[in-house]
């Protein structure tokens, strides 16, 4: 009888015990208000800011060579494609390909520094679009998707067809951009 007690106080404490081993990783979405991006929002808003900083921090990553600080910042279908295109020139994503795309202007935050820029919101999703890098033509879109609590980059479209200055169409490309995510 002693036993079936024991063995009975047991499960009942098994849950107890595993709430606190995930506690740590459930409690900042306890009572967390979720993020609501407005659909437009001006290239100066503090998301655009906030989503330019994961840029800025992607180029760091990449001048400095860093593999794991970039694998935190761009999705895992980026990291994919990246890896398939180094396959395609026979090399590894490794800190020698990220260092290598990451001299002068070819950056990802050079994309978006010229001119105006707005930015689009759709779900959990959120993508930057303006005028293209000195020596392209039209415009450059940046898809971010929401990983946790923060937006990784997704995808980094060039549209040499669409005119920064023609909202209708930078407008398309954006809907065009958010559409696309998981494609």
């Amino acid at each position: 009888m002693t036993n079936r007690i024991v063995l009975s106080w047991s499960w009942a404490a098994l849950p107890v015990g595993l709430l606190f081993v995930a506690l740590p990783w459930i409690a900042p979405w306890i009572g967390a208000e979720p993020v609501v991006l407005p659909a437009t929002f001006d290239g100066k808003a503090e998301v655009a800011a906030a989503l330019r900083e994961r840029l800025l921090a992607h180029d760091a990553a990449c001048a400095r060579g860093d593999v794991n600080a970039h694998a935190e910042i761009v999705s895992a279908a980026y990291r994919s494609a990246l890896q398939r295109t180094a396959a395609a020139f026979d090399r590894d994503l490794d800190a020698a390909m990220l260092r290598s795309g990451s001299d002068g202007d070819r950056g990802l935050a050079q994309l978006l520094t010229r001119g105006a820029c707005r930015g689009f919101a759709d779900g959990g999703q959120a993508c930057l679009v303006g005028r293209a890098a000195a020596g392209l033509r039209g415009s450059s879109g940046v898809l971010f998707v929401k990983v946790g609590t923060d937006f990784r980059i997704e995808r980094v479209v060039h549209m040499p067809g669409v005119d920064p200055k023609d909202e209708a169409a930078v407008a398309a490309f954006a809907r065009a951009l958010l559409s696309s995510s998981g494609s």
